[in-house]
């Protein structure tokens, strides 16, 4: 049986969300001389469409859309088979939103603009993470996450985020 989440060059699809043309720019960026395929839709009804004819691993997703939000996407996607892990993107971070994203079965959160470091580790993780036999849920990666508060130092906080 074939994995139809990579090419026959071991390449890996990845889909990003976002209305913005700089979010996939700046993904492309950092994936461009990696084995990672970058897909892109600009709503959950593009990103929806495209996932109709192509399975993915790895959704990342910007927290708004403008057709809904990152639980919108998630929700729509979580009754696949074997569904994505996603993974939400924000200029803007604290413990609140790490939880959501974790506590609603999301992957991780990824601060924008992106370091390609985080990218890589969070992307690495994530699709080992699915493709593994023993898939882990969110709870067990919360409850590592949270004794180590690993990821949680580098979130923004503060009157930019209180906007959102």
């Amino acid at each position: 049986m074939t994995d139809k989440t990579s090419d026959s060059t071991n390449r890996i699809s990845v889909l990003a969300v976002s209305s913005s043309e700089e979010d996939h720019r700046s993904l492309r960026d950092v994936l461009q001389h990696s084995n990672w395929i970058l897909n892109t839709a600009g709503t959950i009804a593009e990103a929806l469409q495209f996932l109709e004819g192509n399975s993915v691993p790895l959704i990342v997703t910007a927290r708004e859309l403008p057709d809904g939000s990152w639980e919108d996407l998630l929700d729509a996607v979580a009754a696949d088979a074997r569904p994505p892990h996603v993974v939400v993107t924000s200029d803007c971070g604290d413990r609140s939103l790490w939880s959501s994203v974790l506590n609603r079965g999301g992957y991780d959160v990824l601060l924008t603009p992106l370091v390609p470091e985080e990218v890589f580790s969070v992307l690495s993780h994530a699709w080992r993470n699915w493709h593994g036999p023993h898939r882990a849920g969110a709870a067990l990666r919360a409850t590592t996450m949270a004794a180590t508060d690993s990821g949680i130092g580098t979130f923004r906080s503060g009157a930019a985020c209180a906007a959102l």
